[in-house]
């Protein structure tokens, strides 16, 4: 798949969730598809804060991991934003311990796309993106538009290449085959 980059890691605070967690993008993850090119890839990385959902959620990944790790710190995640659907998913994520060494990575096949909510972390992703790419609003597309030729064929005779059995006996088909011109 072809695509474009902005270039070398550049984080840029995004915000607080609900949840009170930190938020960060690395703009220089910032992927671009080429077809179609309204889909955009970036590395996002959450910090929650102790006490907090999304932090128990992580001490629940962590104790599940059977890898000998420090306390879980952080989530790093790469999601796909398309700006026609206006819609994001989550493509993958990487559970951190505080050194940086890796908890559990989980891979999402072919996850569903869910709409972008304004005034979320999500919509302040897509934010940043558009003041890097601002033709990338999805407005621009236009609909892909079809057209065939009519075909009109009037055969001089038809051929029948199958043998037909009835009772296991050869049998030749009967009657009249009635042929009518129709536009598609």
């Amino acid at each position: 798949m072809e695509h474009q980059e902005t270039g070398k890691e550049d984080w840029v605070d995004v915000g607080f969730d609900d949840d009170g967690t930190k938020v960060y993008l690395d703009a220089g993850s910032i992927v671009r598809d080429l077809e179609p090119d309204t889909r955009f890839k970036v590395s996002v990385v959450h910090v929650p804060p102790q006490g907090s959902v999304a932090y128990g959620e992580l001490l629940r990944v962590a104790n599940a991991s059977k890898k000998n790790v420090g306390k879980p710190a952080r989530v790093k995640q790469l999601v796909e934003i398309d700006f026609a659907k206006d819609a994001s998913r989550s493509l993958h994520l990487v559970v951190c311990d505080e050194r940086g060494g890796t908890i559990n990575v989980i891979d999402f096949h072919f996850p569903d796309w869910v709409a972008i909510e304004r005034g979320s972390i999500t919509d302040k992703v897509r934010n940043i993106i558009f003041s890097k790419f601002p033709d990338a609003t999805g407005d621009h597309v236009e609909p892909l538009k079809f057209s065939a030729p009519k075909v009109h064929v009037k055969p001089e005779r038809i051929e029948i290449s199958k043998r037909y059995r009835i009772n296991d006996q050869p049998a030749e088909p009967s009657g009249r085959l009635k042929l009518e011109e129709v536009d598609l």
